[in-house]
């Protein structure tokens, strides 16, 4: 299924949910702490597993969004969001 990946890097916690974009619903949602102190990708991976550990089937990422905290991690983090 092809997927529109939404990821929103919140003062708390990271968020990801998993788009299906052909029934246009909500496949599935993950949620883990954000780590800024230490590796802001730490707390998306974790957030990641969460959700996959719920997704059934194949899924094909077609395209990241991304919703920063922080204009900062923009510049430092982009790099891992682009499609």
């Amino acid at each position: 299924m092809d997927c529109y990946l939404f990821i929103d890097f919140g003062s708390t916690y990271t968020k990801v949910t998993l788009v299906d974009i052909e029934n246009e619903e909500i496949v599935g949602t993950g949620k883990s702490y954000t780590t800024v102190e230490t590796d802001v990708t730490i707390g998306y991976n974790n957030a990641l597993e969460k959700l996959f550990s719920k997704v059934k089937g194949e899924v094909n990422i077609i395209k990241k969004t991304c919703l920063f905290v922080s204009s900062r991690w923009i510049e430092d983090y982009s790099y891992w969001f682009s499609a």
